[in-house]
């Protein structure tokens, strides 16, 4: 496969130089070789291993193909035949398009100077503060923004509103008292607005330590307390025993 692949790089490095002769090409492959390590003998290697990319690295330009650096703004690069290298274009014109195809980000124009000049961003903004800020779809168009919510979730200082002069939520109106302002817990009873803006606690509907509440059946249960009759333990409060004495049993 030695022969194949050597006249293949040949064959590149003639397009890039169709000039070049036979001296020519030996000594740049002999000058872009690659030596293994341990493996430099150059009975065995000779003057290393063919490297077609070093090769052409190596090489001055052959067309204006090879000298174009694919910026628009600094005009097209050329090559000088006679010497091998590239030549710098001419800019474009301030104005000249060099747009990347990002929508959103504005139309991109060369300077004049060889450099590609940021365009302007699409504005979106409607002017609205309270329905959020839009954005731009690169779609087309913009999308809508997310609405500005006032409402800090306490009922009993009345309903927050987006103020669009201010910029900023406006405060709502104080609840009448005793508004409901329930946290859906039935044991610690029924809260209600205490007409300052804030929620009263309410008296829990069960009263300890003769009561305790069951909060999934929304409902007391009641124990006996010290002296109360019993029939058995279970009939007496936390920490408390049905005991028998003169009296009869109680819990103790």
């Amino acid at each position: 496969m030695a022969t194949p692949h050597a006249t293949g790089g040949v064959a590149v490095l003639l397009q890039r130089d169709p000039t070049l002769t036979v001296a020519d090409v030996r000594a740049i492959f002999a000058g872009t070789a690659s030596t293994a390590a341990g493996a430099d003998d150059p009975n065995d290697w000779g003057a290393g291993r063919f490297d077609v990319d070093a090769a052409l690295a190596s090489m001055s330009c052959g067309s204006d193909f090879d000298c174009d650096d694919g910026a628009t703004c600094n005009g097209a690069e050329t090559c000088d035949l006679s010497s091998g290298a590239c030549l710098a274009g001419t800019p474009e014109a301030a104005g000249t398009s060099c747009d990347d195809g990002v929508r959103c980000n504005g139309a991109e124009t060369c300077d004049g100077a060889g450099a590609c000049a940021a365009g302007t961003p699409v504005d979106c903004d409607n002017g609205v503060y309270c329905d959020g800020a839009e954005t731009c779809n690169e779609a087309g168009g913009c999308d809508a923004g997310t609405v500005v919510s006032c409402d800090d979730g306490n009922v009993c200082n009345g309903s927050e509103t987006c103020d669009e002069d201010s910029t900023s939520c406006i405060a709502g109106t104080n609840a009448d008292p005793g508004t409901t302002c329930a946290d859906a817990l039935w044991c610690n009873g029924a809260e209600t607005c205490d007409g300052a803006g804030s929620c009263s606690d309410a008296d829990d509907n069960c009263t300890a330590p003769t009561d305790t509440c069951d909060e999934d059946n929304d409902r007391c249960i009641s124990c006996g307390g010290e002296g109360t009759s019993c029939g058995g333990s279970s009939d007496c409060c936390s920490g408390l025993r049905c005991r028998g004495g003169s009296g009869g049993r109680t819990c103790r």
